[in-house]
């Protein structure tokens, strides 16, 4: 379980992506000083054909860098992305908020 821990780690220092790849928690990694080796990781994800992996470590990256944001950039970045497809580790909640948007503006048009 990797939830809550740092990955700044020194570059040339990268683990093997098979040993990480099943490990659970990824999208809760963090880092301190740069999200390089983060963002090398999804890279490694990305070129294995590990696609939910390398969206989990997008999804960590987006957290740890809000947490230095703004309030009216984090409030639209959790609207606009956390919310409805978790920056792309759930592409098909904005399907269903869509569909359900539909439905619900349907009912209110049809009892208008």
């Amino acid at each position: 379980m990797l939830s809550g821990v740092s990955f700044d780690i020194k570059p040339d220092k990268m683990p093997d992506i098979s040993l990480i790849a099943t490990a659970h928690g990824l999208s809760q990694l963090t880092f301190e000083r740069s999200p390089i080796t983060l963002t090398r990781l999804r890279k490694e994800f990305e070129e294995g054909r590990l696609r939910a992996q390398a969206n989990e470590i997008t999804y960590a990256i987006k957290l740890t860098q809000l947490k230095t944001a703004g309030p009216i950039e984090r409030l639209f970045n959790f609207l606009l992305f956390d919310q409805t497809c978790r920056y792309g580790m759930a592409p098909q909640r904005a399907l269903k908020l869509f569909s359900w948007g539909i439905l619900v503006f349907a009912l209110l048009y049809i009892a208008a």
